[in-house]
């Protein structure tokens, strides 16, 4: 491993992931002063392998608040210009399909600056996911508040509470899953904030013992975050409470996890993750982890660092079609019921 990081081009060998694997590996063949090293170097950023590496050495994680600074002229012209005035009216009105359109078209062709200013206005209008697309657009991360909205605070917290899950996480699941965009629809077929399939949804429905179910329900935030998490406390018990395994189930499905579990031993955790199969699945474990990091520190909770979500994988990890696991799931739908 330590050969291929030597010839890989520059660009990737000095990337934060390349570092972070440079020291895990000099660690592990008995070099841990110049693992030390790398691992320092990349624990200051604030990311996955920033988490991972300040882990490492018990470092606090870098989660400082940078928010978005724009000069007040600046602001005043974009809030002025008539497509940002025509989108903002636009989503007032509950047009948000077209609202959207109209926003796309204005930000364009506008400059870091300008982009910065607009995020800030649909931040305050409330429209989230613009809010933080724009802010991405902008090559800006450090505005904490804005890339992690809080919400549907009132739904998330009712169904982390009613599964027994981690409200973070969940909060992690659909910030990645829609980027807080209610009405998305993906490619294959996957309805609202937390991407639901509509067979899927039929399927809960059932379990919940839901009657009157059809697809369109699921562009309802409440149901979809009802659905959801639902289905995320499942994949949670299928795979003994594993939060990294639960994590991959919910994006590749719980056939391919029990899959790509190790035959023999455990591994560790991120050696796992950077070796799922599927290069999607793999940047999705990645970034809902870290995500749910920094949801604990938008819900003024303590962080749980990476270490403690992420549990050694093993054959053990996998205890699907369980008896109990049956019962369990059985005693959830009609808890929901009530």
């Amino acid at each position: 491993a330590l050969a291929w990081l030597e010839v890989m081009p520059n660009g990737e060998n000095r990337s934060t992931r390349a570092l972070y694997w440079r020291g895990r590996i000099l660690e592990n063949m008995g070099f841990p002063e110049t693992a030390r090293h790398f691992f320092k170097t990349v624990s200051k950023e604030r990311s996955y392998y920033g988490f991972l590496a300040a882990d490492r050495l018990n470092l606090p994680y870098n989660l400082d608040h940078a928010p978005v600074d724009v000069k007040f002229s600046v602001l005043k012209r974009v809030a002025f210009r008539p497509d940002i005035m025509r989108a903002q009216e636009l989503y007032h009105l509950g047009l948000e399909s077209t609202a959207r359109f109209e926003w796309g078209k204005a930000i364009e062709k506008m400059d870091r600056e300008e982009l910065l200013a607009a995020s800030k206005l649909a931040k305050a209008w409330g429209w989230e996911d613009r809010a933080l697309l724009t802010l991405a657009r902008a090559d800006h991360y450090g505005d904490l508040n804005i890339r992690f909205p809080l919400s549907y605070n009132k739904a998330v917290f009712k169904e982390a509470k009613r599964r027994a899950i981690d409200p973070a996480w969940v909060y992690a699941v659909v910030r990645q899953e829609s980027a807080m965009m209610p009405f998305v629809r993906s490619p294959v077929g996957a309805v609202g904030l937390m991407q639901v399939m509509p067979e899927t949804g039929k399927d809960i429905a059932r379990q919940l013992r839901l009657s009157h179910y059809n697809a369109r329900q699921l562009l309802k935030p409440e149901t979809n975050i009802h659905f959801g998490s639902f289905y995320l406390s499942k994949v949670l018990q299928e795979f003994n409470h594993n939060p990294v395994l639960a994590t991959a189930a919910y994006n590749a499905g719980p056939h391919r996890i029990r899959k790509w579990t190790p035959r023999k031993g455990e591994v560790d955790a991120d050696i796992w993750v950077d070796t799922i199969p599927f290069d999607e699945t793999r940047e999705y474990v990645r970034l809902v982890m870290a995500y749910s990091v920094f949801y604990d520190q938008r819900l003024d909770r303590p962080v749980k660092r990476l270490s403690e979500r992420m549990l050694p994988v093993s054959k053990k990890s996998t205890v699907s079609r369980c008896r109990d696991c049956r019962r369990r799931n059985e005693m959830l739908a009609q808890v929901s019921t009530k």
